[in-house]
Formats: structure tokens, sequence, C-alpha cells
């Protein structure tokens, strides 16, 4: 009887603990009206508010803004892999009249399961995936599964880059309707012929 009792009560408790830390991992997903955030950059923040944020280590690495149109802006950091030093990792911003339109980020892609695991757990299911087989002169293939998540007016698109191996992935997160004014803005640079 107290062995019953003992495993009951030690029952109870574990359910407790499991079911608490369910509901401390559990956050509610953002809304669909939420604009997405990647690293702490937010959607539709300003540069300035931005710059604090860049992932920066050393004097070498610090932030380097340009206009790039109209009323655009274009701010990127390099910075090196201690693991992999010859694939400098690229962060870039771009901002619609100083609300930040686009955040792209080059990781190396050992790393691309973590990052799917991550966005995942911050916005839920993908909404899109596609799958496309690469193959390389010596016969060696791999396949390469790009991610998408898109709410009312942002969008998260991963992509694994394919030059001759699996060295690089990148993570694109847009707000559409700054991302779309952004390109309009873009400056002609076709060749006159």
């Amino acid at each position: 009887m107290r062995t019953i009792c003992g495993l009951l009560c030690l029952s109870i408790v574990l359910c407790a603990a499991v079911l608490a830390s369910c509901q401390e991992s559990t956050k509610p997903l953002p809304t669909a009206q939420e604009p997405y955030s990647f690293m702490g950059f937010t959607l539709g923040q300003s540069e300035e508010s931005s710059k604090h944020l860049f992932p920066v280590k050393g004097k070498n690495n610090q932030p380097r803004c340009q206009n790039a149109g109209p009323g655009t802006r274009h701010c990127a950091v390099f910075k090196e892999n201690p693991a992999t030093p010859l694939l400098p990792f690229l962060f870039q911003l771009y901002f619609v009249d100083d609300k930040l339109a686009l955040i792209q980020y080059e990781f190396s892609s050992d790393e691309y399961a973590g990052m799917i695991r991550s966005i995942t757990a911050k916005y839920g299911a993908p909404t899109d995936t596609k799958s496309a087989a690469f193959q390389n002169g010596f016969g060696a293939s791999f396949n390469s599964v790009d991610f998408e998540w898109i709410n009312e007016v942002s969008t998260i698109v991963t992509h694994q880059i394919y030059n001759g191996s699996r060295s690089r992935s990148v993570v694109s997160v847009s707000d559409r309707q700054l991302t779309a004014e952004m390109v309009k803005r873009q400056p002609n640079t076709d060749p006159k012929i």
C-alpha cells in the first residue's frame, strides 16, 4: 500500500512539473498583423533604434550604412565565424523612409536545422516548404529544403545556397509593403544599349 501511495504521489508531482514546464515554454504566437522580428530587430523600427542591435565584435565590424536610392538606406556587417574563418557572416538591414523593411542574415549551412527549429518555435509551423535537388559535376547530390512563414504584413524565407557545396544559408525577413516600396525606388542600373 505504501508503495502504491508513493508511486501515486511521485506521479502527481511529475505530472505537475511537466504541465508547469509546458505552460512556461508555450508562448503565444504573434498575431497575424504583427511584423516579424529576428535576432532583436523588428520590421518597421528606425535605423537609429537598430544600430545597437548589430552583432558587432571588434572595431572593423561596425555597421556600414549608405544611401541606396531615394529614401532608402542599406546597413551591413561582415563578421567572421570563429569555427569557419573563411566564411564571413553577413548581416544586412534595408530601410525605407527610416523604417526597417528587410533583414538578411547569411550563416553556415551547418546551423540551418537549428535556425529552422528556432523560427518554428517562435512563429509556428512554416506556411510553405519547397524542396530542390542539386548535383555537382562529380555526381554528389543533396536536397535543399526552403521554408517560408507568411503573416498579413511580413514574410520569412530560409534558403540554402548551393555553389558546389552547402556552405551557406540565408534567412530573409521582410515587410511586404516596405520591401515593395524599396524595390520601386531602386535606381535603374541596366546598361543603356
